[in-house]
């Protein structure tokens, strides 16, 4: 399995609901974020609902305009799941 599949997979199961706190918690809004990481609000708004499978680049961005580490997203022992 080529390393890009083996990573979409592992973003197929973030946990779409931790982001979305996160987010919250740092008390911005979709639209903050969308214009800060240079995405879409169309976009953000599916990753955070689980419509869509974001990149890992883009879990690293969000993750760091949290405050956080993009693993704590992953499924896994050290992550979410």
């Amino acid at each position: 399995m080529p390393p890009t599949t083996a990573l979409g997979d592992l973003c197929a199961g973030i946990d779409h609901a931790r982001l979305r706190a996160w987010r919250e918690a740092a008390g911005l809004t979709r639209e903050q974020v969308a214009v800060t990481a240079g995405i879409g609000y169309p976009l953000l708004t599916a990753i955070e609902l689980g419509n869509r499978r974001p990149r890992l680049a883009m879990l690293t961005t969000l993750a760091a305009l949290y405050g956080h580490d993009p693993a704590e997203l992953l499924p896994g022992p050290d992550g979410a799941g």
